[in-house]
């Protein structure tokens, strides 16, 4: 009952709007909004006349929006230009009765604007739920199949927004056409992108791999379909994958990781007999994250090691494969005996600099005799493995090499080795930091030793000789007493040898 007396009641609002707008015009702008709002009701009797009046453009605009929204054919007399802009743009789809007629209305026009107007009320029309998102795919597949036919039109971003559209969950219900794809491909730079994430949105397996394998196309568009795969492919497509990939490592070899990565996601995983064609791919290009290459290779990691360990030991790429090797032992399975293969080819390795580092970042213990053979050909790296994997061994070595235990006695500096001279106070640290006993471990030097102190331990010491020596000051703050008093007494001393210098000289 409530609502036939709201009805009854807005019907009499409607017969009491006046049909001239006689009065100023803020009067003709409110009387604009209110036809717009009662226009159910008014009909059908006419509206005023409101082309024929001297208005200002802002209520011209107002006027015209309340009446492309009672009647959408309207459009298609309306000359092109700004007020017709700025009326529809005024619209909303919440404001007509039919949003699917002005969307249609608005599409058939010429007019790069008016057609993003139509997308736009298509796009309000179904987030309000007042238009079914089958009826509105329709308008929007049609909007884009127009945009496509006519390459000549600046619609660019009207194809690119229309797509993404058509990417969104409730318009791709249903897949659309690989023709209309294709097409859309070949509108322009700026909505190929679109067009490929449309692909990928309703299933083309078979368009984005002929983008990716299309050597005519844009690299950032091959790159982007072949990472887009990932989503659609299977385990049987990897292979062929693979192959499109070699055809340049540099361009590929990081969509195809991600490309995999997806599979990985939805349980699609590589076979042995794809390890060769991942890894090769992996050590052309180093900016391929090498933990994201040993998660895919998970489950033909041996495979994997395998083909790694396959290069001669003077292959310029035994970073990068060690680094892989370094990446596949840290899934942490102890099932690849990694550690023992990198230890037996640094033994003939010519440079056994990348060997040492990936020893020590493996922390292989079983490696200590075979670093310290490496010791003399690359001193710096070989103490940096010795302080993951170092023992006793190594202890013995540094303390030989130092001329720690020579015949003046335990510390009693001798000749230095001349591999380690360069080093002495790296290996001075490395030897303090491996020697369990610390009555055995390296002391400061005295007067004439060859080697330094080093910086840990002395360190030490001097925390320990301020920690002896404090007294507190004015403020009452504790400060050492030890270091500020060593200052004075050399200042003291350099004063007095100044003075008396200076007095033997008045003598003379």
């Amino acid at each position: 009952m409530r609502r036939d007396e709201d009805r009854s009641e807005l019907a009499g609002f409607a017969a009491s709007l006046p049909g001239s707008l006689a009065g100023p015009p803020e009067a003709a702008l409110v009387l604009a909004r209110l036809y717009l709002q009662l226009r159910a009701y008014v009909r059908p009797r006419p509206w005023p006349e409101w082309r024929g009046e001297d208005l200002p453009t802002r209520v011209r605009i107002a006027w015209l929006s309340a009446e492309i929204a009672d009647r959408p054919e309207t459009l298609r007399d309306e000359p092109v230009g700004e007020l017709l802009y700025q009326a529809v743009r005024g619209i909303g789809a919440a404001d007509v009765d039919e949003p699917e007629s002005l969307a249609r209305e608005l599409s058939d026009r010429l007019d790069p604007v008016l057609r993003a107007e139509a997308l736009r009320v298509t796009r309000e029309a179904v987030h309000a739920g007042l238009l079914a998102p089958a009826r509105a795919r329709t308008l929007v597949v049609r909007l884009a199949g127009s945009v496509a036919g006519e390459p000549a039109l600046d619609a660019a971003d009207l194809a690119a927004a229309a797509l993404c559209e058509l990417s969104e969950p409730w318009a791709a219900l249903n897949p659309l056409p690989p023709e209309l794809l294709y097409r859309l491909l070949e509108t322009g730079p700026d909505s190929v992108d679109a067009a490929i994430e449309a692909a990928a949105r309703h299933g083309h397996q078979d368009v984005l791999r002929d983008v990716a394998a299309d050597r005519n196309r844009l690299p950032a568009l091959r790159r982007r379909a072949l990472e887009l795969l990932g989503d659609l492919a299977s385990h049987d497509d990897i292979r062929d994958l693979a192959g499109i990939a070699a055809t340049d490592p540099l361009l590929f070899a990081g969509p195809f990781v991600r490309c995999l990565r997806g599979l990985h996601r939805r349980g699609h995983f590589p076979a042995g007999d794809d390890a060769p064609g991942i890894v090769s791919l992996a050590i052309a290009d180093h900016s391929v994250p090498a933990g994201e290459v040993a998660t895919i290779l998970f489950t033909c990691r041996r495979e994997t090691l395998q083909e790694l360990m396959t290069a001669a030991v003077d292959d310029p790429h035994w970073p990068r494969r060690l680094e892989l090797l370094v990446a596949l032992a840290a899934q942490g399975t102890g099932d690849l005996p990694v550690g023992e293969k990198v230890t037996d080819l640094l033994r003939t390795a010519p440079d056994p600099r990348p060997f040492l580092r990936a020893i020590r970042a493996l922390r292989h213990t079983a490696a200590e005799e075979a670093v310290i053979a490496a010791l003399p050909r690359s001193p710096v790296a070989a103490l940096e493995a010795l302080e993951a994997v170092g023992g006793a061994w190594a202890v013995t070595a540094l303390r030989d090499g130092l001329s720690l235990d020579g015949p003046h006695g335990r510390n009693a500096g001798g000749t230095v080795v001349s591999y380690l001279r360069p080093v002495r106070h790296r290996a001075l640290e490395v030897l303090w930091h491996l020697t369990e006993d610390p009555d055995r471990r390296p002391r400061g030097p005295g007067p004439g030793q060859a080697c330094g102190r080093p910086v840990h331990a002395g360190t030490q010491r001097q925390l320990q000789y301020g920690a002896r020596h404090r007294r507190p000051s004015a403020a009452g703050r504790v400060r050492p007493r030890g270091l500020l008093g060593a200052g004075r007494v050399r200042r003291q001393r350099q004063w007095r040898t100044d003075g008396a210098a200076g007095s033997r000289r008045g003598h003379r």
